[in-house]
């Protein structure tokens, strides 16, 4: 992770373009209508990740907490933490076991990011040493490792990442920095050991932390003319406006189609900026559960076809550790940058304790089947809307964002149910991002509740908005 993650934005929020510019109206009008639904939303393609920090899969006293948000996948890096090559022909699962199985028990399938160096292949710390000292080895590596956890135990590990950041190396916590030559060399290599175990998993990568790199078109062309197997392209990014998140998928959506490839589009670690203004808002727990909200309604109106929060839990880490397979200044960056100024990514606290941003992704996860179109709105307010034919539930998340903070906001809404006559429910919520309590009924408060009897045709609520304020909307048909 460097700062070149976050381009400098304008410090005029009048100056930024798109969805993140703050409007000058006070009021929105909208209206879902049950009726116009579209595809699946398939929000729980929109996941979560860890690693890099721990040998230990750190969020397992939460394993309960990302099971409640249905996410797909958990994404982590494999870094030299696992030792799953401690001398020759010899392999080590015991870690890795853990951590596979902690996020099978969350409900969902791991990403896993191939990114380690093995001792016995690379003896020597270097990043710029990006090449094993036998492929032969290392093919046999990872198709042992595929093998096991895809054939053999049946993990239904479906992405396998070459690789974290190789574009910067030890900056992004990763022991490897790669020319766009070495990092094509390599990935086909990893790419051909883990078909050659699995023919159905998915391969891709780089996972770089620009998507503007050399190594993303390098790669392209390698994969094209060699034929060699590309089932996903990734790339990070940690930035306050969600236009960047737009702009990338645009560029890379570009790439594709100049080099007539057809891949899977997946952010594998995204978050508000490390550096940027996050920073300046004068309350990082208001600005950043609305700022998810705003960048995965970006992804999924993109495009992106999965995607991985960056992180789980924030932890403590030591430069004793880091030492095993970084550099001693990068060891020593990483202590004190983990410690001292990681604490706004994660969804739990260094103690444990849930953050506001893990109650917009609960929020999220209430998304269930197909998407609503909202048919008219005004003003600064967005929207997220689903219905499940099955449960005969429609749900929304209502949200007012700007990166320069926006203005309240009077919502006027409208649902069109053309589901028939008969009883409703109708609840709406507020989360409530200071309240001191941990309990979830308290910080997705239900401020109305309404009953509605003999309804047909349409309902109407209007509410405020507070700045970067949350709301979700359940309504459903009675049953009985």
């Amino acid at each position: 992770m460097s700062n070149s993650h976050f381009p400098a934005l304008p410090s005029d929020p009048k100056a930024l373009s798109g969805a993140s510019r703050t409007k000058q109206t006070s009021s929105s009008n909208i209206v879902l209508d049950i009726g116009n639904a579209g595809e699946d939303l398939s929000i729980n393609r929109h996941s979560v990740g860890q690693g890099g920090l721990s040998q230990e899969p750190t969020f397992d006293p939460h394993i309960q907490a990302l099971k409640n948000l249905n996410v797909e996948s958990i994404r982590v890096f494999l870094s030299e933490y696992f030792d799953v090559y401690p001398s020759r022909g010899v392999y080590n699962w015991e870690i890795l076991d853990r951590t596979i199985k902690t996020i099978l028990d969350c409900g969902a399938k791991p990403i896993l990011a191939i990114c380690f160096k093995p001792k016995t292949l690379y003896p020597e710390i270097n990043e710029n040493l990006v090449h094993p000292n036998s492929y032969k080895e290392w093919e046999q590596l990872i198709f042992e490792m595929v093998k096991r956890y895809n054939i053999e135990k049946k993990c239904g590990i479906e992405y396998w990442e070459v690789w974290n950041e190789p574009d910067i190396g030890e900056q992004g916590g990763c022991p490897g920095k790669f020319t766009p030559e070495d990092y094509c060399i390599f990935y086909e290599h990893t790419a051909k050991a883990v078909k050659k175990a699995d023919p159905k998993a998915k391969v891709g990568g780089p996972a770089l932390c620009s998507h503007e790199d050399k190594i993303l078109p390098a790669l392209l062309k390698h994969c094209r003319e060699k034929n060699v197997p590309l089932d996903f392209v990734s790339w990070h990014i940690y930035n306050d406006d969600p236009l960047a998140y737009k702009n990338s998928m645009i560029f890379v959506r570009k790439l594709l189609e100049e080099n007539k490839m057809k891949c899977e589009m997946g952010i594998t670690e995204w978050n508000s900026g490390l550096f940027g203004l996050v920073t300046d808002h004068e309350d990082n727990r208001e600005f950043q559960p609305c700022f998810v909200l705003e960048c995965v309604k970006e992804m999924i109106e993109e495009g992106l076809d999965f995607s991985c929060f960056y992180h789980i839990r924030n932890i403590n880490i030591k430069r004793e550790v880091l030492g095993g397979f970084l550099s001693e200044q990068k060891s020593i960056f990483f202590e004190d940058f983990v410690n001292n100024h990681f604490g706004h990514l994660g969804m739990f606290d260094y103690q444990g304790v849930a953050r506001p941003v893990y109650f917009s992704f609960k929020m999220l996860s209430t998304l269930l089947g197909k998407r609503i179109n909202v048919a008219a709105k005004e003003g600064n307010v967005k929207v997220l809307a689903a219905y499940d034919e099955k449960l005969n539930i429609m749900s929304a998340v209502i949200w007012n964002f700007a990166v320069g903070k926006p203005k309240a906001e009077k919502v006027s809404m409208k649902i069109n149910m053309p589901l028939g006559s008969g009883d409703y429910d109708y609840i709406r919520y507020v989360l409530d991002v200071n309240t001191p309590s941990q309990e979830e009924a308290v910080k997705i408060k239900a401020v109305k509740h309404t009953v509605l009897k003999d309804s047909q045709g349409s309902f109407k609520d209007s509410f405020a908005l507070s700045p970067y304020g949350v709301t979700r909307i359940y309504f459903r048909k009675r049953m009985f």
